[in-house]
């Protein structure tokens, strides 16, 4: 889904918060941006879906959303060439 980034990134910043957590993926993230939004819980979104800036976090935490973006696009990394991808 296209909130993936987002979802597990709530989900992080509601533990870090102390925070409870119990948003629904399609009802609480994908309907809503499919309707125009972008601003998510505080999360600034572009038309991909890609998390800009959260201000909903403490001046405290500042950082948190790029470290968490650079951990999720390693854990889900995997070369171009698994998905037959022709590069010439």
């Amino acid at each position: 889904m296209k909130s993936d980034l987002i979802f597990e990134y709530l989900k992080a910043r509601s533990e870090i918060l102390n925070e409870e957590f119990n948003l629904n993926q399609i009802k609480d993230l994908e309907e809503p941006f499919d309707h125009g939004s972008r601003l998510l819980y505080g999360i600034t979104v572009n038309e991909k879906c890609f998390p800009l800036w959260d201000i909903s976090l403490p001046s405290d935490h500042r950082g948190v959303l790029n470290a968490f973006i650079n951990y999720y696009i390693t854990k889900h990394y995997a070369p171009l060439n698994e998905f037959n991808i022709n590069l010439n």
